[in-house]
């Protein structure tokens, strides 16, 4: 018997599982699943944040365009938006990021929008039916509008896959990437990172170079 857990990147497989088995077959399948599973684990909470952080800078985006009271927040809207929010890990510093974040990557919105339907489509469906827009426009409607306006802007610059970006990096490798203006030397860094599997610590110490 065999048991498969896989995703479209990765697939990894646990074999020779048996129903007898010796103490050290015992201890080798325990180990192994823990270190599948928690990586799972891992890579699923990365995959939500970088999910989570894309939305929240196009929220913040969104708004700033075509956000009815706009006006009276200004230059202070993130600091408001935290304040009012309050959550933890989405300060003003965070929020910020976010915002640049989207604004840098409008080409992975599709990615996200796909990801979040494939989580569960009941939780999301549930969910996107409390995503308030202007003028009561259709939330994936709007994400691949924008996606649409984002291909016709850059078809003249080479691009790492959307996919490839989402799922190999985190936001932390973005949150270094986006502060790179330079679009053909950010793509650089997005190619050797994903082939080198480079920690954000080894992408931060490439960039120095």
């Amino acid at each position: 018997m065999c048991c498969s857990f896989a995703d479209e990147d990765t697939k990894v497989l646990i074999t020779e599982i048996y129903v007898s088995m010796d103490f050290p077959q015992l201890t080798n399948n325990i180990k192994i699943t823990h270190e599948i599973l928690h990586n799972n684990a891992i890579r699923a909470i990365n995959l939500n944040i970088t999910a989570r952080n894309w939305l929240v800078g196009f929220w913040i985006v969104e708004f700033e365009q075509n956000g009815e009271d706009r006006a009276q927040y200004g230059e202070k809207l993130l600091e408001t938006i935290a304040k009012t929010i309050s959550v933890r890990g989405l300060g003003t510093t965070i929020l910020s990021q976010c915002r640049k974040f989207y604004l840098t990557y409008p080409n992975i919105g599709l990615e996200i929008e796909k990801y979040l339907h494939n989580i569960d489509l009941k939780i999301f469906q549930s969910a996107s039916e409390k995503l308030q827009l202007p003028n009561n426009k259709d939330f994936n409607t709007v994400i691949d509008n924008k996606f649409q306006i984002f291909q016709t802007t850059s078809e003249k610059l080479p691009q790492v896959e959307p996919k490839r970006l989402f799922k190999n990096l985190s936001f932390s490798h973005f949150a270094e990437l986006i502060y790179i203006e330079d679009p053909l030397k950010r793509i650089f860094y997005e190619i050797e990172t994903i082939r080198g599997c480079w920690s954000v610590k080894e992408l931060q110490r490439q960039m120095l170079l």
